[in-house]
């Protein structure tokens, strides 16, 4: 099975079971482990995350 990916997410979930399947949510790694915690489940870190680069300060242009 090939999980579709969104690249705002960093993480996917692969749950084992009858049916299993991934959940590619995960705000981080971290997040996915923690939710992976007693289930049949791992986590994987997706290689092409976009990750949003952080924005300077805004300046407005004055047109006088």
């Amino acid at each position: 099975m090939i999980p579709i990916i969104d690249p705002d997410c960093p993480a996917c979930m692969q749950i084992y079971g009858s049916v299993s399947y991934f959940d590619c949510c995960c705000a981080s790694l971290e997040q996915c482990q923690f939710l992976a915690v007693g289930r049949s489940a791992s986590c994987v870190a997706i290689p092409y995350f976009a990750q949003k680069k952080p924005g300077g300060p805004r300046r407005s242009r004055r047109v006088d």
